[in-house]
């Protein structure tokens, strides 16, 4: 499959195993498990401060815990910053000034439920942001997530020194990569499959055995945006003043703030 790299350019990625049907089908879950609507949802208010940091205490590998301090303190200057494990808040409205929420959730063996899947695919279609981080693209365990966040990983090694590049298109560079340096960082490579988009952007790569493999990507979904980041694997990845700075604008980005 051809995707989007940066602004204009393009890069060849494995294809998702159900292809373009798969996108077909992942379409109709969308509109089977979201409530009918008569008219088009209202907007969310881009000029909402909350932010909700979802994660999973009792994670083994990604605990909360070891996060939360790190990203509340580097997103408090933008954002209202909660942090919590409990998914079912998904399954009611988000209060009308929130405006991100950041997954750093652990669900690899245990997918949301249909109704917080429902809700957090509401949340964005209706004007929210989202931010996978690292693990946070676990989420994509469940199917109708999967479409949510365009792709799913399939295979995340041991964590080694990699080298991370912002990418530029021949329409710019994103605003969540805009003044970003080239950085290293020892985490973990993962790597996805892709579902087929006519939106997604790749906005960070990274090299491994002499490939570049995407680490970052921002599309829209419904009036809302989502972002992926590979990076953030653990609390030392998060003192990375590049990585910093890309969570950061890519929280603001999603919020509809840059």
């Amino acid at each position: 499959m051809v995707i989007q790299v940066g602004r204009g350019g393009s890069a060849h990625v494995p294809d998702a195993e159900a292809g373009a049907l798969a996108g077909l089908v992942a379409d109709r879950m969308t509109r089977e498990a979201l409530p009918f609507e008569p008219a088009r949802p209202a907007a969310r208010s881009l000029a909402g401060s909350g932010g909700l940091l979802l994660g999973d205490r009792e994670a083994e590998s990604h605990p909360l815990a070891s996060l939360q301090e790190a990203l509340c303190r580097l997103l408090g200057e933008d954002f209202d910053m909660q942090a919590s494990d409990s998914y079912g808040l998904l399954e009611d409205d988000m209060p009308a000034d929130q405006s991100l929420i950041v997954a750093c959730s652990d669900r690899w063996e245990r997918p949301l439920s249909d109704r917080q899947a429902a809700g957090l695919a509401r949340f964005v279609e209706r004007g929210g942001g989202l931010v996978l981080l690292h693990c946070g693209i676990s989420l994509a365990s469940h199917p109708l997530l999967e479409h949510l966040a365009g792709a799913r990983c399939e295979e995340h090694p041991e964590g080694r020194l990699l080298s991370f590049d912002p990418v530029v298109g021949k329409a710019g560079v994103h605003p969540a990569v805009q003044d970003l340096e080239p950085f290293e960082l020892t985490d973990e490579p993962y790597r996805y499959s892709f579902r087929p988009s006519m939106d997604r952007e790749v906005i960070l790569e990274y090299v491994l055995g002499g490939v570049r493999r995407p680490a970052a990507w921002a599309h829209r979904v419904g009036r809302g945006r989502v972002v992926s980041i590979m990076p953030g694997h653990s609390s030392d990845s998060l003192r990375h003043p590049q990585l910093q700075r890309l969570i950061r604008r890519s929280s603001l980005w999603a919020a509809g703030r840059i």
